[in-house]
């Protein structure tokens, strides 16, 4: 038999104490491990393009066994806007988002959604020391803000944001914030609403309403939408052209003088002078009047050579053309204007 000496004793239990001991630490740490969990912040289109919370595989997605989705202010705010500037569907999901909030946070700010996740209403913070340059104007610096202030908080043993918004990923990235992001597949089929039908409705009766609308076409020679067409110019009448003008009908059409008027007499032959001789010579006073005809008749011709040559001018400007207007539309065409633009090239 063998007895066991006191000093023995002594340190046999020593030796228990410490095992029990070091196992017991190792069971808290591996016990606050198990309690702390992973913690996720959740962006505003999560809710307004996604599926719902609970039918999301998060320990799939984060491969941990306790999760706690964050909700915070700047997502609640962005839903709250959505319901009255938004139409349709967006409108609608964020109606259904906001009414779930009052289910879940009607007496406390953590709701549990199953037994490994949770969610957590989140309160306003003072974010500005977490802006980090950031603009606080902007919705998504705000969340980005959240996510960098909540990381800093000993119940979660490592924090996440998730979003689909490439800008805001690559934010969150430079700041060392953890991203995930959803898979196409989680997403929301889309279906209209009552108020998008009634609007897809509209747009294909006033679509209808303006393909019944008369469209008129212009068509020249040839079914041509356009022609072209020289012009020549007649230039006006100079100062010398006018005193050479007159100079021929004076020359035509000369004045009257006695000594002109008896040269002409005396050439005559004897077969055409008339039987009562000097009877038939015209007087002073009647060559004075003829002439001062002649001098009006003169002057109207000038002006009459002038009238032509303007019309004549007017005339080697003026275009006639025939076109055809026709109605390719579906509704009778009624009080029609016409204009015609031209474009005038000049040539050298």
């Amino acid at each position: 038999m063998y007895i066991v000496r006191e000093g023995e004793i002594l340190h046999l239990l020593g030796e228990l104490t410490f095992n029990l001991v070091s196992d017991w630490y190792t069971y808290l740490d591996m016990l606050n491990s198990l309690m702390k969990k992973i913690a996720v912040v959740l962006d505003t289109n999560i809710f307004l393009h996604y599926i719902e919370l609970t039918a999301i595989p998060w320990q799939k997605l984060i491969e941990a066994e306790n999760i706690e989705l964050l909700l915070i202010p700047p997502v609640t705010e962005e839903l709250d806007r959505q319901k009255w500037e938004k139409t349709g569907k967006l409108r609608e999901r964020a109606e259904n988002a906001t009414k779930k909030f009052f289910e879940w946070f009607g007496e406390s700010d953590i709701y549990s959604l199953s037994s490994s996740l949770t969610v957590r209403n989140i309160f306003v913070h003072d974010i500005s020391l977490s802006l980090n340059g950031l603009n606080s104007d902007e919705a998504d610096n705000k969340i980005i803000a959240y996510a960098n202030l909540l990381s800093n908080e000993d119940c979660y043993s490592d924090i996440y944001l998730l979003s689909n918004d490439f800008g805001m990923n690559q934010k969150a990235k430079q700041r060392n914030i953890k991203c995930i992001r959803l898979d196409s597949t989680y997403k929301l089929p889309h279906h209209q609403s009552s108020i998008e039908k009634e609007n897809s409705q509209l747009r294909k009766e006033l679509l209808e309403f303006q393909n019944r609308k008369p469209k008129l076409q212009i068509f020249f020679g040839n079914n041509q939408t356009h022609f072209s067409k020289k012009i020549s110019s007649v230039p006006e009448y100079t100062k010398t052209d006018i005193e050479q003008i007159l100079a021929d009908i004076k020359n035509s059409i000369p004045y009257l003088s006695e000594e002109t008027h008896h040269k002409e007499k005396t050439n005559k032959p004897l077969r055409n002078v008339n039987i009562f001789g000097n009877l038939m010579t015209p007087s002073s006073e009647s060559i004075l009047d003829y002439n001062k005809k002649l001098d009006t008749y003169y002057s109207e011709y000038i002006a009459y050579k002038k009238e032509k040559r303007t019309l004549e001018s007017i005339a080697a400007k003026s275009i006639r053309f025939k076109f055809l207007l026709k109605n390719t539309g579906t509704a009778i065409a009624t009080k029609i204007k016409v204009n015609l633009p031209w474009s005038v090239k000049a040539l050298t």
